[in-house]
């Protein structure tokens, strides 16, 4: 993964989702209900899946970015959110 074009992205939908901070914690907070830290913590107890934990949050917040801003970011930039979700759900 290019992590500068990643930024970019990830910025671009920042910007583009100004207006849309309402849309964007509603979702969030529906997402959070399905997440499932306390399920890994619980399961392994240790904490060593505190970083996929991490990493997973971090997925599904770029395909709610991408998600949210599809109609107003450029196709490259929704592609390359929902990248990190592809990844994970693989």
């Amino acid at each position: 993964m290019d992590e500068a074009f990643h930024e970019s992205a990830r910025a671009a939908a920042f910007e583009a989702l100004a207006g849309r901070g309402e849309e964007y914690v509603r979702a969030r907070r529906a997402l959070a209900r399905a997440h499932v830290p306390e399920r890994l913590e619980t399961e392994v107890g240790d904490g060593s899946w505190a970083e996929v934990a991490r990493l997973a949050e971090l997925a599904i917040d770029d395909a709610l970015l991408a998600l949210l801003g599809s109609d107003l970011l450029h196709p490259k930039h929704v592609r390359e959110l929902y990248r990190s979700f592809q990844a994970l759900a693989s």
